[in-house]
């Protein structure tokens, strides 16, 4: 619900944003390189001082913020990770007219955009997860702090660029420092070594040019590479940061990840899929065996403000916490179906009244899909699912509440895209140790 008034209220911002440039006059035409009807582009967006574009949807939306019952999800989830020994640093990315106000053109306040009251929704957002719990970085703050030097986006792009990078990298190791038990983990040195500089991909740079008659500037990073320091000391087992990164933050080219090692003296790896969708890209690693078999330290998971964790509901961040929580130790006598791709498995083990998670292990990386199918009397049948993210990466592992069914169901059917491996498990997870 909280998901879909969100993207309601945004769709209505938009609308009237459009409708307030249009009926902006000349104003919504000045323009440096000669780019015309922006806002009625492939891409709507306004043009900003020194080369900045800003899209008008997200950029220029002022109520950004997750809602409390993601919050209360994020801080359970917080709290199932450090009980397996992973501590959770949690990053909004903000958007690019929250970090950088400065080069905002005057129609930015035509179309309704308040940076100080954009700031304060932010604002009170993390404070809201600082007092559940949850360990967040204010990358707001930092790259508020940082632009004042340097630009630290790149002008017709929305992700920050290698000093963007740099000092979100350096406010989230300021916040892994101050967490308990930090301070004993065996540290190395890592240097940093710049290159040549590089032109990087840019889906708004090319939708902006169709409408501008100059060339834009670039989207152009001296491209950074940290490694382990000559001579430094070989880093601890289990002492490593992963990063879950969006597209803001999950190209190489921009060395989050190894800004952030060097900060810390600790090997960080990025993880992100194609597509840039940070939700997918933390399921795709919690569901995963790597995980399972060797957590690190800290996660750090960048997600965009603008990108709702809550719009698919509930069940993907409780699909996190259960894969986090490793509770799944009721193993249910299971039969397989016809084709390779179907199993059965009686529930009637498992406690009348009692709140369960099923997780299904395939035993093959092929699947990307499980439909699972449940008796509700008279011949019907009530089926849920669930889907990974067409490119992101699969682990064959799925999560699925068994509440909202009424009693527990006397048995479930299995049908997965893929043909299952040839030891698949069906297993309960008692939802007590996870809520």
């Amino acid at each position: 619900m909280a998901g879909r008034a969100m993207r309601a209220y945004r769709l209505t911002g938009a609308v009237l944003a459009l409708a307030a440039l249009c009926a902006g006059g000349a104003r919504a035409q000045d323009t440096g390189y000669g780019c015309r009807d922006l806002a009625g582009g492939a891409l709507p967006s306004v043009e900003g001082e020194a080369g900045q574009f800003y899209r008008i949807d997200p950029d220029l939306m002022t109520n950004h913020r997750i809602p409390d019952e993601m919050i209360a999800r994020l801080a359970r989830l917080s709290e199932v990770l450090e009980a397996g020994g992973t501590r959770l640093i949690f990053l909004p990315m903000p958007t690019k007219a929250l970090a950088a106000p400065q080069h905002l053109p005057p129609v930015a306040a035509d179309l309704g955009f308040d940076p100080e009251l954009a700031a304060t929704v932010h604002d009170g957002m993390l404070e809201a997860m600082r007092a559940a719990g949850i360990a967040v970085v204010d990358g707001r703050r930092a790259l508020r702090q940082a632009g004042q030097a340097a630009p630290v986006f790149f002008g017709p792009d929305p992700r920050p660029n290698p000093d963007g990078q740099r000092a979100l990298a350096m406010a989230a190791a300021e916040r892994i420092a101050q967490t308990p038990g930090f301070g004993a983990l065996p540290k190395t040195r890592f240097v940093t070594l710049t290159g040549a500089e590089q032109d990087l991909p840019s889906v708004m740079r090319f939708r902006l040019q169709q409408q501008c008659r100059a060339e834009l500037p670039p989207v152009r990073a001296i491209v950074s590479v940290s490694s382990l320091a000559p001579g430094a000391p070989q880093p601890g087992p289990g002492a490593r940061v992963v990063v879950i990164g969006s597209d803001m933050t999950g190209a190489a080219e921009l060395n989050l990840a190894g800004f952030l090692q060097e900060a810390l003296g600790l090997p960080a790896q990025m993880i992100t899929v194609p597509g840039g969708n940070a939700l997918e890209a933390m399921t795709a690693y919690l569901t995963s065996r790597d995980f399972a078999r060797d957590r690190p330290a800290y996660i750090v998971w960048e997600n965009p403000v603008w990108q709702s964790l809550g719009q698919r509901g509930d069940q993907p961040l409780r699909e996190l916490i259960a894969a986090a929580a490793d509770t799944c130790r009721i193993a249910l006598p299971v039969a397989a179906g016809i084709g390779g791709q179907r199993l059965m498995a009686d529930l009637s083990s498992l406690q009348p009244g009692g709140r369960y998670t099923l997780m299904l292990d395939a035993d093959s990386l092929s699947p990307g899909a499980a439909w699972f199918h449940f008796p509700a009397g008279a011949d019907m049948v009530r089926s849920r699912s669930i889907h990974r993210g067409r490119d992101a990466p699969r682990s064959g592992r799925f999560f699925l509440p068994l509440d909202g069914l009424g009693a527990l169901p006397p048995r479930v059917e299995v049908e997965t895209d893929a043909p299952l491996g040839p030891q698949p498990r069906l297993m309960a997870c008692p939802e007590e140790a996870l809520q």
